[in-house]
């Protein structure tokens, strides 16, 4: 009988912290995964563009030091 007291004043922290890890799993991790698939396309995307030309640089006139 005394532990069948006990139990659900044992249980309800537990109970509490697994409510916790449940938000966390069905709400955090999904949007981080969505968010972490967007920035892989994203730099995914950056990586199959080409670098910019650069200009050809411009020709120095040479002249004669005398």
């Amino acid at each position: 009988k005394k532990w069948s007291r006990e139990f659900d004043h044992y249980a309800e922290p537990l109970m509490k912290r697994m409510e916790g890890l449940r938000y966390y799993l069905e709400h955090d991790v999904p949007e981080a995964v969505v968010y972490l698939s967007q920035a892989q396309r994203t730099l995914e995307s950056y990586a199959e563009t080409a670098p910019p030309v650069a200009p050809a640089p411009a020709a120095a006139s040479e002249t004669p030091s005398s």
